[in-house]
């Protein structure tokens, strides 16, 4: 330090201040790791490892919203260690257990027009996602019935997305494209836009486009892709909103072709 008043450090002092605060912040951030991991402990009866930890924590700093996805896959009635790879972070990069591949996936079901075609969308879906992974990056939603709808993070295995769908009833009205698709974009927000977001949209006879078709496709362009699934809409104008379409017809007898291959490149994979 300079003795005549001056503030200014030298080069060396820099240095030697800087690395003291590295360790003050590692030491903080080691502090921080063992009240966690004893909370951990307390709370869910696991023993962790503390490296894995720090990657909990690590990852938590890169993306906060994540960790309300964390805490509850910890099995309270489990005494085993946990794996890190049996409860991934959400938008972990590193995690390979993503099926289908990470992204968000939004379901439009259609509640408007009869209980059979409400019943065969319910069925297909809940066969669909028999194998899914992370269910905390589905999001459903039911037209004309808002209560009914399931926002990213409310489903934490398939047993919940399998109860949402079971009580998934019957809604008056006509399904507007527009209105579901500005919907989707607004209620369902996209925490991490790196992440591709898919949007599978089944559409029966009977709907309408209330604003013009640019409006909508600019709604649908906000996703990285939409897919309609058309149980006998009129194929062609749902093109000029998106190219992507499934042709369900035969919804009374049986599922479309190849439909977990073309419903699976629908959600990403």
């Amino acid at each position: 330090m300079d003795t005549n008043g001056d503030d200014r450090v030298t080069e060396k002092e820099y240095q030697t201040r800087s690395s003291r605060l590295a360790e003050e912040a590692n030491q903080r951030q080691l502090e921080y790791a063992n009240i966690t991991l004893n909370e951990f402990d307390t709370n869910f009866n696991h023993t962790l490892e503390i490296n894995e930890l720090t990657k909990y924590i690590e990852s938590m700093y890169r993306d906060p919203t994540a960790l309300p996805t964390v805490l509850p896959r910890f099995d309270k009635n489990n005494d085993s260690k946990l794996d890190l790879e049996e409860a991934p972070l959400e938008n972990d990069d590193t995690s390979d257990d993503y099926y289908p591949p990470n992204a968000y996936i939004l379901l439009m079901v259609d509640s408007l027009t009869s209980q059979g075609t409400l019943d065969a969308q319910k069925s297909l879906l809940k066969e669909l996602a028999l194998n899914w992974t992370h269910f905390e990056r589905v999001g459903y939603f039911v037209s004309g019935f808002t209560s009914q709808a399931k926002y990213l993070g409310n489903f934490l295995s398939y047993k919940d997305f399998s109860t949402a769908i079971d009580q998934t009833t019957l809604s008056a009205g006509v399904p507007g494209i527009d209105i579901a698709l500005r919907l989707l974009d607004e209620k369902y927000p996209r925490t991490d836009p790196s992440i591709p977001s898919y949007v599978v949209y089944f559409i029966t006879s009977n709907y309408a486009i209330t604003a013009s078709i640019n409006e909508t496709k600019s709604h649908g362009d906000k996703f990285t892709k939409v897919t309609f699934v058309s149980m006998g809409s009129d194929v062609n104008k749902l093109k000029q909103i998106s190219p992507n379409i499934i042709i369900w017809n035969n919804w009374t007898t049986g599922k479309p072709e190849n439909w977990k291959k073309q419903f699976l490149e629908a959600c990403g994979a």
